[in-house]
């Protein structure tokens, strides 16, 4: 997990606007405009399991290899996090009051799981005082993948008054949700571990 915010008396965050097809900004904090700051957060995980039937094929003095065949799974999990906190100064011909206090927030997240049947080749031997193992396998099989949008922005006015609304910056409209595709995919491995 990493976060980092950001603030200051200028602060916008860029994007491509296509309802006029051009780059724009979206004003965070700006004098007389507006004050705030950026949040930016993103996590990630990876892991993995493997269950094998191994097979020796021979061995010439203390070396040792074979093959194996099993089952393969694997699950990679991320997310990214973007929130703005506003507060209004309320400059005339601007929608929100002095002192309203703006939350815009867009969510990213991705999980792929993996699950397949593989393949592969060990050997072992000494060199000295060390022990090498060696070992490559191919994975075969299909990967879920979902990806889950979502966004939200919170208005409270001076007032007490709050309101609530669907979409932030990145994430609106028919992008908000949870998309998903399986795929046929293929896992290779080379592991050298020196002990």
């Amino acid at each position: 997990t990493t976060s980092q915010t950001f603030d200051g008396s200028i602060l916008t965050r860029p994007f491509f606007a296509l309802n006029i097809n051009q780059e724009f900004v979206q004003v965070v904090a700006f004098p007389g405009l507006s004050t705030g700051s950026f949040l930016a957060q993103a996590d990630r995980s990876l892991w993995g399991m493997d269950v094998n039937y191994k097979h020796a094929v021979g061995c010439c003095g203390d070396t040792n290899r074979g093959w194996f065949i099993g089952y393969r799974h694997l699950r990679m999990k991320e997310s990214l996090t973007m929130t703005e906190f506003i507060t209004a100064l309320g400059p005339p011909g601007t929608p929100d009051p002095a002192g309203t206090k703006v939350i815009v927030q867009d969510f990213f997240g991705t999980e792929n799981r993996f699950n397949g049947a593989q393949l592969g080749w060990f050997s072992s031997r000494p060199l000295g005082q060390f022990d090498l193992d060696m070992r490559a396998s191919v994975a075969l099989g299909a990967t879920s993948q979902v990806v889950n949008i979502n966004a939200f922005q919170t208005r409270t006015f001076p007032n007490g008054v709050t309101q609530n609304f669907q979409g932030g910056l990145l994430g609106a409209g028919p992008n908000i949700g949870q998309f998903s595709n399986t795929a046929f995919s293929v896992v290779p491995e080379v592991t050298l571990n020196l002990g």
